[in-house]
């Protein structure tokens, strides 16, 4: 009985002036900062995998081709917010980030998938030019008992895709950070913003008593809220159980465990070793990690400066910064147990247009 599946074939989309990405069915030209899209690519979520039935499996590791891991698109959305001092950076957090998983083959070319059998053969470059590879001009069925048997898309080219990425796209919490250095200068350096990624990481585990396994961490090219290119680090949920998005929770002190975590690596290593930075998660990016290089940007007096500035202490050296929005944090504030709840204002009356804000009857 033939069996017709429905392929689920979507258009991967990622902005490098800005840094956010995504999917859609329909292909866009612009992204939402305004620029154009340069990086635009189709791909399939396959339902599974299988082999031809006429394969013979084999452990010749010289035969093996090794696919590159590339790393994934992560974007996360919402407000930002800024860090107990703001001068230092801000983060924004949501339970709705985008994760995308993705494989472009070893050449980085993509692959022609038959749409009617689902054989997938890795795209060749012949004298500069990338061609379908020969192997599915002419195939036979994926899965059938008849070796000479063509498959339909032999005959039909329109049935052959090229071109196309595997990929897997998921939802799931994932909290993004941009940090300064104390000169005020945007992280840029991509050895130091990714080995602070995996501190970090390590850190927000720590706080809440998880297994790091729990959570992935990545770096990608952003844009600050001024309009300034920087690295933002981002720290996102394995299994979408809502750890990375509590991480607001624990800010100051991810950074505290973090930097304590890069000083005092047992091996004292040059760069990065098991005991400090490197794990199974980042067992492709050892060259990518130094933990003297996160150091240079988490210094002792920039930790010092990440507490809340005395200008901004309203209510004396117990005053905290809220890094919920105004109504989640009135909403929180008057439990059932609370008999009042008062909101401070500062500023002059007339900056503040009661009459008409929609805080009036949330209140």
């Amino acid at each position: 009985t033939k069996v017709t599946e429905i392929q689920s074939i979507r258009i991967a989309w990622r902005c490098k002036h800005c840094g956010e990405s995504g999917s859609s069915l329909s292909l866009s030209e612009f992204c939402q900062c305004g620029e154009p899209l340069e990086v635009v690519k189709e791909f399939l979520e396959p339902s599974g995998f299988a082999v031809d039935f006429y394969d013979s499996p084999h452990n010749d590791v010289s035969k093996q081709t090794f696919i590159p891991v590339q790393n994934p698109w992560i974007n996360a959305e919402g407000e930002w917010v800024p860090f107990p001092n703001p001068k230092l950076g801000a983060f924004r957090q949501t339970t709705h980030g985008h994760v995308f998983h993705h494989s472009s083959g070893a050449l980085g070319h993509g692959y022609a998938i038959c749409l009617a059998c689902g054989r997938a053969e890795e795209m060749v470059e012949k004298n500069g030019q990338i061609c379908i590879p020969d192997k599915i001009k002419s195939h036979s069925r994926l899965r059938y008992s008849k070796k000479d048997d063509l498959c339909p898309g032999s005959h039909e080219p329109w049935k052959i895709k090229t071109g196309l990425m595997l990929g897997h796209e998921e939802f799931s919490d994932v909290i993004e950070l941009q940090i300064k250095t104390e000169d005020g200068i945007w992280l840029r350096n991509p050895i130091a913003a990714k080995s602070i990624s995996v501190a970090l990481r390590d850190a927000l585990a720590e706080c809440l008593g998880v297994q790091v396994s729990e959570l992935g961490c990545e770096i990608k090219k952003s844009k600050s809220s001024d309009g300034n290119s920087t690295l933002s680090i981002l720290i996102y949920d394995h299994f979408s159980a809502g750890y990375a998005s509590s991480a607001n929770k624990y800010i100051k002190m991810m950074f505290e465990k973090a930097r304590e975590r890069l000083i005092t690596c047992p091996n004292s290593c040059d760069s990065a070793c098991p005991q400090c930075l490197l794990d199974y998660d980042q067992r492709f990016s050892a060259e990518s990690l130094d933990r003297h290089k996160a150091l240079e940007i988490l210094t002792e007096q920039w930790l010092k400066q990440l507490s809340l500035p005395s200008e901004l202490k309203h209510f004396g050296d117990l005053s905290e910064i809220e890094t919920l929005s105004l109504c989640e944090t009135i909403w929180r504030s008057s439990k059932p147990a609370s008999s009042h709840t008062r909101l401070f204002v500062s500023g002059s009356p007339d900056e503040w247009d009661i009459a008409t804000s929609p805080l009036r009857n949330f209140a």
